[in-house]
């Protein structure tokens, strides 16, 4: 007889300030910031008791540098450089996508009243520079990100033109389409792959600064996909279907189990601890279980009295081995 048994992972409900939470950060000190509907809170106690900030408007992105300031999209865009106690308004409205480079230079894009706009900042915020404007009224600003070479890539729609496009604008003015077509809501990079997330057409890959693009959808039942977050043990992205994660880069994708996640996801924060979390329009939600092995197959065979069992996983995350069990008609089963 074989036996085969996966711990179950679950998620754990964390006392969340409002219902409806858009992103959350992690800080160093364990510290929560979260964005919701009504504002910025923080908690310092995991979760059980929360305080208000001065940011008391509609909050959908947080972000943090490499110095430990933070930035918020409230209506405008907002700085604190005391873990979120204080915020200071600056000059830049309407953003709907924050990045922020190794050298702490900030790129946001923003759809005010007369369509789209790129600024940058290379003084954290103080002063600002406009990069990019397209003038039209119609247009739905989404995701923004920079490779290697300072190239910026951004997302919108332009619904009155029936535009839906990624466009990459170089640093010495060059512009070109890298998507057409398809609505983007975010844009990524990592070790300088450009990623898309695609509202019906999964994820495409760029290795080659957006010149040619590759689906990685393999294992995905939606394709839909709203975020995707990177790190270089796994990748995890947010889809129709829920979370999804990877172990090989994108090439093959699992679900995460959804056990005591009973709420629409906003959002997915994953920090360098290995902390999953899921803002929901139900609160604030942490995966407490592993990310567990997944079993490709596991075949066994018997000849002269030797038993030779063979097994593949797909992906294998905080595994710290295997156990083989054996069990007799009588008896119990006994690890050998």
């Amino acid at each position: 007889s074989l036996f085969l048994s996966t711990a179950q992972a679950q998620w754990e409900y964390i006392n969340s300030p409002q219902q409806n939470i858009n992103d959350v950060l992690i800080l160093p000190n364990d510290k929560i910031i979260a964005g919701t509907n009504s504002g910025v809170y923080f908690s310092t106690d995991n979760g059980n008791s929360w305080d208000t900030t001065s940011i008391s408007n509609n909050t959908n992105l947080l972000r943090r540098d490499n110095l430990g300031n933070l930035y918020s999209s409230s209506g405008s865009l907002y700085k604190s450089i005391d873990s979120g106690q204080t915020w200071i308004q600056l000059t830049v409205e309407s953003v709907t996508g924050i990045y922020i480079n190794n050298l702490n230079h900030i790129i946001v894009l923003a759809n005010s009243f007369g369509g789209l706009e790129v600024f940058k900042s290379t003084n954290l915020g103080n002063t600002w520079i406009r990069l990019e404007v397209i003038a039209v009224s119609s247009i739905t600003t989404y995701g923004i990100t920079e490779d290697s070479e300072r190239s910026i890539y951004f997302s919108y729609s332009d619904y009155h033109y029936g535009f839906k496009r990624v466009e990459k604008k170089g640093v010495n003015g060059s512009f070109s389409i890298v998507l057409n077509g398809i609505v983007v809501p975010n844009v990524y990079n990592f070790e300088d792959n450009i990623y898309l997330a695609t509202s019906g057409y999964g994820i495409y890959k760029s290795s080659d600064y957006g010149v040619t693009l590759n689906q990685i959808n393999n294992g995905l039942n939606s394709y839909y996909v709203k975020q995707i977050l990177f790190s270089p043990e796994v990748f995890i992205c947010l889809t129709g279907d829920g979370v999804y994660k990877s172990l090989d880069r994108g090439n093959n994708w699992t679900r995460v189990d959804h056990t005591g996640l009973n709420s629409t996801i906003n959002s997915i924060y994953y920090n360098d601890s290995g902390d999953l979390y899921a803002c929901t329009q139900n609160g604030l939600y942490q995966f407490t279980g592993v990310l567990p092995v997944e079993l490709l197959n596991f075949t066994s065979t018997h000849r002269r009295g030797i038993i030779t069992l063979n097994w593949s996983t797909a992906t294998e995350l905080n595994n710290q081995g295997f156990e083989i069990q054996r069990k007799t008609e009588n008896s119990d089963w006994v690890t050998i």
